[in-house]
């Protein structure tokens, strides 16, 4: 496992928070008005304390957006999961670029290094 994913500190005389350990999972629960995606922890997810919800309260009255809930819940958990790959892939791209000359040149880079920069944003956070 990697370095803690931290958050912004909004008061700078505190240490920041980290994020829950990895790896996260997300499990269903029903509520008396529809459902919730417990996101977090195993602990978490399985507990009472600490995790992540996501609630789907409106799943009867927009056929629409059914599902939409579930499928954000997975997307966050794999994209926690999959930070320390996401940082592995950012530091390979920076040692071909120093060390393949044109590398910009070649197709898809510029919509890699639009990716890396978004990932550099997220990881100075």
């Amino acid at each position: 496992m990697g370095k803690p994913l931290t958050t912004p500190n909004p008061m700078p005389n505190q240490p920041k928070a980290e994020a829950t350990p990895r790896p996260w999972t997300f499990n269903r629960v029903k509520t008396s008005s529809g459902q919730c995606f417990k996101l977090g922890s195993p602990d978490q997810v399985n507990g009472h304390y600490g995790a992540i919800c996501i609630y789907d309260d409106s799943t009867s009255l927009n056929p629409r957006k059914r599902g939409n809930a579930e499928a954000d819940a997975a997307l966050i958990v794999k994209a926690v999961n999959e930070y320390d790959a996401l940082n592995a892939v950012a530091e390979a791209a920076k040692g071909l670029k120093a060390n393949i000359p044109d590398f910009d040149c070649i197709k898809g880079i510029p919509a890699l290094w639009d990716a890396l920069a978004a990932l550099a944003t997220l990881r100075k956070q």
